[in-house]
């Protein structure tokens, strides 16, 4: 009998990459082709309640999901909008600018921007 098990089983012997303190892998017929079955609940109706949770669970989450994204989007555009928006005194001060600049038109200062370049070149 021991002479047919060795005949017929592999060598009881480790891979080089595996520790000698671990032990011998059992014969290959003890893990080999065998059938797993995974448990299920037999019954339909529990089974049908179970999706129904599932299904309401991920539209939920999926509600969710959109609300919290359309509002970080509407927190994200009103602080742009804040950020663009210039404030009440830079609003006045650029329409008195403007008011300057309609009243005394640039080409009418070109002289002035030349003298002033080139009296800051001798200096």
């Amino acid at each position: 009998l021991a002479e047919i098990d060795r005949l017929l089983l592999p060598a009881a012997t480790l891979p080089a990459y595996i520790p000698k303190q671990c032990p011998v892998f059992p014969s290959p017929h003890t893990y080999k082709r065998t059938a797993v079955f995974p448990k299920r609940e037999q019954d339909v109706f529990v089974t049908r309640m179970h999706k129904a949770e599932q299904s309401r669970q991920a539209e939920e989450n999926l509600q969710r999901l959109v609300t919290q994204s359309a509002v970080a989007l509407e927190q994200q555009q009103q602080q742009e909008q804040k950020q663009l928006a210039p404030s009440k005194k830079d609003r006045k001060a650029q329409g008195a600018r403007q008011r300057i600049q309609d009243l005394f038109p640039p080409a009418n200062f070109r002289h002035v921007d030349k003298r002033a370049r080139l009296s800051s070149q001798t200096l």
